[in-house]
C-alpha cells in the first residue's frame, strides 16, 4: 500500500509557511519560511487513496474529509464515537454532490460562515447550540436539527460532548471561507 503525508502550516494575514513531505521509509524533506505566529496547519494523507485530514495548528479541531464508508458499506457511528474524542469531524460517506458527516463536539468552534453551501445539523446525543449572526441562539437537543443557510455567520458550541451528524455540500471548507 502506497503512503504519502504532507503537511502545510500558512498564515492568512503572514507570510509563513512549513511543508513537509514524507513517503514510508522515505527521508522528510521540509522547507520553511518565517513569518508571523499564529498559523493553520493542514495535512493531507493519501492511505487510503483519497483520505484528507484538515487539523488547526491549536489541536482544537480534527477534520476529517475522506469518504471513510463509501458506498455499500455499513456506517459504524457508535464505534466512531467510541474511538474519537472531541472535536472530531469525520465524512462518514457521500450521497451526490453531498456529504454526510459525524461530528463530536464539545467546547466551541470559531465563528464562519459558507459563501456557497447550506450547512445542516442533526443531534444525535447531548444539545448543540448554534450561535446565529443577528438571530441569537438555537438550541439544539437529542433528534433536533436546523440548516444553516449559506453566507450566514455562525458558530456551532456544545456544553458537553454532543454527537451531530452535519449534512452539507461536498465541496464546503468545514473551517468556513
Amino acid at each position: 500500500m502506497r503512503q504519502i503525508a504532507i503537511a502545510a502550516r500558512a498564515v492568512l494575514a503572514g507570510e509563513r509557511l512549513a511543508l513537509t513531505l514524507r513517503a514510508p521509509g522515505g527521508e522528510e524533506k521540509e522547507e520553511r519560511e518565517s513569518g508571523a505566529d499564529d498559523h493553520e496547519e493542514r495535512s493531507l494523507d493519501r492511505s487510503r487513496g483519497t483520505s484528507e485530514h484538515l487539523q488547526m495548528a491549536d489541536d482544537r479541531y480534527h477534520t476529517r474529509l475522506d469518504n471513510k464508508y463509501g458506498y455499500s458499506t455499513v456506517i459504524d457511528i457508535p464505534h466512531e464515537v467510541a474511538t474519537h474524542q472531541p472535536w472530531f469531524n469525520q465524512t462518514l460517506t457521500q450521497v451526490n454532490d453531498a456529504v454526510v458527516r459525524l461530528g463530536i463536539l464539545q467546547g466551541e468552534y470559531h465563528w464562519h460562515k459558507h459563501d456557497d453551501e447550506d450547512e445542516c445539523f442533526v443531534v444525535l446525543e447531548g444539545e448543540l447550540l448554534i450561535d446565529v449572526e443577528g438571530k441569537g441562539t438555537i438550541t439544539l437537543g437529542k433528534h433536533l436539527g436546523y440548516t444553516v443557510p449559506k453566507g450566514v455567520v455562525h458558530r456551532t458550541r456544545a456544553i458537553e460532548k454532543t454527537i451531530v451528524l452535519m449534512v452539507e455540500k461536498a465541496s464546503v471548507t468545514p473551517t468556513g471561507d
